[in-house]
């Protein structure tokens, strides 16, 4: 009975894994086909939002080469705004980065007139992702120009490594902040795929080339291998956290991987000021700030029955998920 039970979830596995590769092998030539699937930079100038169609849109591309747009004035003190709402594989520091050379070369001109804000909203994820997201907001510092990252709901863990980078922070009292630890965790299927009869062959050349694997069973040396990469990451990311903040590191509860909100994080000098975006933005326009955001559009396509599936479930299970 249970070798029956075993076979058919295998079996079920593997045609639900075909269906799904011919519906992706499709999805991409589809977007391969398509003339307008390039993403699209393009500023908005808040209060006005002046660029409205496409064509206006498509004239703002230029910016990634050193277009400055004609209606930003020189000698007006100015706010840019960045947005980064990231996932576990830090997917949209791919776009990010893009939006971050047209702000530079919107800001390089008059840097001392320019300030960016960055949006962050993540729980983490990928360790190189968020190390690139830190790398991106970085760069403003060659230039001279100030960066305030804002976090209205979540700067955890990688989220958090990226927010550091910014010469201020700035958060909502409720907003979760910290979390500046390291975690990794996966499925072993090696008992399954030896109760059914399939083995799991690998191949390699170097002692430490494969630590760990979800069909094979993990040994003690093997374990031990990871967790010392694991603390080597952690440590970087101690170093970084240190090298941007003001920090007492003699406190063991900082770097231990847990989160607080804003309001407790605030006393361990992890947030500057407890202040939502909204405010923020608020306070520059009655300063007399003209206020920009850098985005980027998307090309438009029709979503399928897949596509919609898989969205409604993520969301469910993002609704159901809490931080701890």
């Amino acid at each position: 009975m249970i070798n029956t039970l075993l076979d058919f979830c295998l079996n079920l596995i593997i045609l639900i894994t075909i269906v799904f590769s011919v519906f992706m092998i499709i999805n991409s030539i589809g977007l391969r086909l398509s003339k307008d699937n390039e993403p699209l930079i393009y500023v908005e100038d808040i209060g006005r939002k002046q660029f409205e169609d496409d064509q206006d849109l498509k004239l703002e591309v230029g910016i990634l080469k050193g277009k400055i747009p004609d209606y930003c004035e020189k000698g007006e003190n100015k706010l840019v705004i960045l947005e980064l709402d990231g996932d576990t594989s830090a997917s949209d520091v791919d776009f990010f980065k893009d939006e971050v050379t047209a702000a530079i070369n919107l800001c390089k001109a008059e840097p001392d007139k320019f300030e960016i804000l960055i949006k962050i909203n993540s729980g983490g994820g990928v360790v190189n992702g968020y190390g690139l997201l830190a790398s991106q907001i970085n760069r403003f510092k060659k230039y001279k120009i100030k960066t305030t990252a804002s976090v209205d709901l979540i700067a955890a863990s990688g989220g958090y490594l990226g927010a550091c980078a910014a010469d201020k922070i700035i958060a909502a009292p409720f907003a979760y902040i910290g979390s500046i630890g390291v975690i990794s965790s996966s499925f072993n299927y090696s008992e399954i795929l030896e109760k059914v009869g399939i083995s799991f062959d690998e191949f390699t050349a170097g002692d430490s080339k494969s630590t760990v694997s979800q069909y094979r069973k993990i040994n003690a040396s093997q374990k031990e291998e990871y967790n010392r990469e694991l603390d080597a990451i952690h440590k970087a990311f101690i170093k970084h956290v240190q090298s941007n903040r003001d920090i007492d590191s003699s406190d063991p509860k900082v770097f231990s991987g847990k989160h607080w909100l804003a309001s407790e994080a605030i006393k361990f000098n992890l947030v500057d000021k407890l202040l939502t975006s909204d405010e923020f933005i608020a306070e520059k326009i009655e300063s007399g700030h003209r206020v920009y955001a850098i985005k980027t559009k998307l090309p438009k396509r029709d979503i399928g029955l897949i596509d919609s599936m898989i969205k409604m479930a993520s969301k469910k299970i993002l609704n159901h998920t809490n931080y701890k």
